[in-house]
């Protein structure tokens, strides 16, 4: 099944604390979430989701394009985080 952005989600430019500073990162925003969140993981939310912002992928095709950039065997667990959350929508 082919999935997108959820429709209330998108990848902004937001504020987010680096060291001492804050500074400006891509981020995901949405009105259904509490707030904005840059990483999931220890990895940077943008990077995961962006080829969701470009084109609808299947849940399979967009898990095997996290391979190399997610810890191995962590690819499906992020994907519920997201999907629960209400970034991932079908």
């Amino acid at each position: 099944m082919p999935l997108a952005l959820a429709p209330n989600v998108s990848i902004d430019d937001v504020p987010c604390v680096v060291g001492d500073l804050i500074e400006a990162r891509r981020g995901v925003t949405g009105a259904a979430l509490a707030r904005p969140f840059v990483w999931i993981g220890g990895i940077e939310a943008a990077t995961l989701l962006e080829p969701l912002a470009q084109s609808t992928l299947t849940g399979r095709e967009l898990v095997a394009r996290w391979r190399g950039i997610v810890p191995s065997g962590k690819e499906q667990a992020m994907f519920d985080v997201l999907l629960r959350a209400g970034v991932l929508a079908s």
